[in-house]
């Protein structure tokens, strides 16, 4: 799959890169509460490795929380150990670099648990895009080879 760049920045400087246990992110985010966040939020905070990952989920499924009802999925996912704010689902995380490290989908809840977020690893999107891409027939391919081609 071919990505729009004319002037080949995303070959000069990569935009996405793999999330490193231990890393210091920052997630962005549009809450819900617009009129206390009318900018977005940011929530600062650590990628736990897998073993802090399952760790942590254990923690949750005691305290209660939602999150401990959902298995850890390292191919997937990784988590941030940060506080977020309801409706930042959706935006980006990132490392000290810029690069998109993953898309926020979910977080803990409950005060007496871990704070925690959850994030979709960029590469495990990207190779399931690219897996539904080459799913398609070359009627739909062409379709929509426009738009990742950047012709119009």
């Amino acid at each position: 799959m071919q990505l729009y760049d004319p002037e080949h920045r995303t070959k000069a400087t990569p935009t996405w890169n793999a999330a490193v246990a231990g890393e210091k992110v920052i997630a962005v985010g549009y809450p819900q509460d617009d009129i206390n966040y009318p900018n977005g939020a940011v929530a600062y905070g650590k990628i736990l490795s897998d073993t802090e990952a399952t760790q942590t989920i254990q923690k949750l499924k005691i305290a209660g929380d939602t999150e401990g009802d959902i298995p850890y999925n390292s191919s997937a996912e990784f988590l941030i150990e940060a506080q977020a704010i309801a409706g930042m689902s959706g935006g980006g995380v990132f490392n000290a670099d810029g690069q998109l490290l993953g898309i926020m989908v979910r977080g803990s809840d409950k005060e007496n648990a871990p704070q925690i977020i959850r994030v979709v690893k960029i590469s495990h999107i990207k190779s399931t895009m690219i897996a539904f891409y080459n799913s398609l027939s070359e009627t739909n391919k062409n379709k929509i080879r426009p738009f990742i081609s950047g012709e119009l």
